[in-house]
């Protein structure tokens, strides 16, 4: 009798009747009771944990007519919920960067014709063999006597490949292909494949035409991709696995607070960061080579995890202006300006959103358009009064890239030499600091650090410049200070796990839930329980 009634409870779960057998066998409908707590409990199986309750939970609860608080408890604890709350940060995050490119060509290596790897970079293979499509030979490199590198010219002779591009400098043109080494890569050191020998260089930096440079960061004829291929990213794949280890470093901080019953408002105070082989590797050797502004000083000595280790997460913590999950490379390459940035944290930790002014903006032929300082141009200036002063707290962060930019002596705040006529020819310049001024207002601020354009004319003056300077932590204290991260959080969860578009006349349960939230010392698994047990989640989809 007991196994039918379980049967039947299975049934009325989807909002069926809960049945059991008179002695005559016929059906009766018994108390709406077990069916409510039947459908409270597939619902906690799901919210929770991502999965239906199990047969016996089932039986366990037609027969208690109720949800045990242990089994509740339970679920709380069980690791699938760090699976439910990777989803929740992972779309509260955006973390779904996984195409981003951040490989130079230059430093990009594909399978050619006959599995030999080389490198994309036309120039490369202008410099090393004399065309833009000239590719190596499909055989064993050849040497000379004294171990020079042989290229086979056009009248099937051979000679030194340096002696080649020698002459080539001067103008000659020649056309000369080396054959291929076998390599073990970086990426799979327990295999050899074939790589273009002059792809395969590894020395470490190279005189070229009255010059040292160093290999790592440039493409000069003598300089290939480095010992085991390092400076160069496996085709798009090794590059794929660089920005999945970054997604999943941001989602392994959140984890750790939640597993660790930290505080939540660790996740923008935390110092701690986990790097695994593949990010370990990109920041060690490939981080100057990209697209992205970075390189290896990320303001923490950066563990030695070989590549190919990639489940192997090693902790260490972070200094300077870093303020937990904001100023991860994840968050900053996937919010790549400092106004993106701002913009996020806004929306996903104080539910807080810039928005137009409902008249819209003036006609496009106004002359107040031509006002370079958006915090006063007409129609911007409802937004970017707010929006600015936000946005500055990264401003020691390189927009499209990841760098901090926290060393005042490397990176001042003025630099005389990004302030001269031809500071387009210094790349530090060019990327971070403003040396091009379209309006005469703007003429004060060449060679500044582009963040500091404009900070002393905000209406409450030196704010943004303070922003600068203390970074995203100020931004957090100040956010948990004022209840409005308690309240926006308890807000996310209740629509995460309560589902239902909160009523006016629930603001003041909000309001609870983020004092007791508070209370707990931010953690968020107490704030978990007290919405899954509310009366709110009991009844918010049974009534529908």
């Amino acid at each position: 009798m007991r196994t039918r009634i379980v049967l039947f409870s299975l049934l009325c779960i989807g909002g069926l009747s809960l049945f059991s057998l008179t002695s005559s066998n016929a059906q009766v409908c018994e108390a709406v009771q077990p069916q409510i707590s039947l459908q409270y409990l597939r619902r906690l199986s799901l919210d929770l944990r991502g999965r239906l309750p199990s047969f016996e939970e089932l039986e366990k609860v037609a027969q208690a007519k109720q949800v045990p608080s242990e089994m509740i408890d339970k679920m709380i604890q069980s690791p699938e919920l760090l699976d439910q709350m990777e989803a929740y940060h992972r779309d509260l995050l955006w973390a779904n960067f996984e195409n981003l490119r951040i490989s130079n060509q230059s430093f990009r290596l594909v399978p050619m014709s006959g599995s030999i790897y080389r490198t994309t970079s036309t120039t490369r293979r202008r410099y090393y063999r004399g065309g833009d499509r000239t590719e190596c030979l499909n055989e064993a490199a050849k040497y000379d006597a004294s171990g020079n590198l042989l290229c086979k010219k056009a009248d099937g002779n051979y000679e030194s490949c340096k002696a080649m591009q020698e002459r080539r400098n001067l103008g000659t043109g020649e056309i000369g292909q080396e054959g291929y080494v076998m390599v073990a890569p970086y990426w799979n050191p327990n295999t050899k494949i074939k790589v273009c020998a002059l792809d395969a260089q590894d020395a470490e930096q190279v005189d070229w035409g009255g010059r040292t440079y160093a290999c790592e960061t440039t493409v000069r004829p003598n300089c290939g991709c480095g010992t085991d291929l390092r400076w160069c990213f496996n085709n798009l794949t090794s590059e794929r696995e660089v920005n999945n280890a970054l997604v999943d470093q941001m989602l392994r901080f959140t984890n750790d607070i939640i597993r660790n019953n930290r505080p939540y408002t660790e996740i923008m105070l935390g110092n701690q960061v986990e790097v695994n082989g593949p990010i370990s590797h990109f920041l060690r050797f490939q981080s100057k080579t990209t697209t992205v502004f970075g390189g290896p000083d990320v303001d923490y000595a950066i563990p030695e995890v070989p590549y190919h280790e990639k489940d192997k997460w090693v902790q260490v913590r972070r200094s300077g202006l870093h303020a937990g999950i904001l100023t991860l490379p994840g968050y900053l390459l996937k919010f790549a300006s400092n106004r993106g940035r701002a913009n996020r944290f806004y929306n996903a930790f104080l539910c807080q959103f810039f928005q137009a002014p409902p008249g819209g903006l003036p006609a496009a032929n106004d002359n107040c358009h031509v006002e370079p300082n958006l915090m006063k141009r007409c129609g911007c200036n409802f937004c970017h009064q707010a929006v600015e002063p936000a946005a500055a707290y990264w401003g020691r962060f390189a927009e499209a890239g990841y760098a901090p930019l926290s060393d005042l002596a490397k990176y001042p705040k003025y630099d005389a030499n990004c302030a001269k006529s031809n500071a387009r020819n210094n790349a530090t310049c060019r990327r971070l600091y403003f040396i091009a001024p379209n309006h005469p207002d703007e003429e004060r601020y060449r060679g500044m650090l582009l963040s500091y354009l404009f900070s002393d004319a905000h209406p409450t003056g030196k704010e943004i410049e303070k922003n600068i300077e203390q970074g995203p932590r100020l931004l957090a204290n100040e956010a948990i200070q004022s209840g409005k991260f308690a309240a926006c959080t308890t807000r996310k969860m209740w629509g995460w796990f309560v589902g239902t578009e909160l009523q006016p006349q629930q603001e003041e349960r909000i309001t609870k839930f983020a004092e007791m939230f508070k209370q707990s010392g931010y953690n968020l698994l107490t704030l978990v329980k007290a919405l899954v047990t509310s009366e709110e989640y009991r009844q918010g989809r049974l009534t529908k």
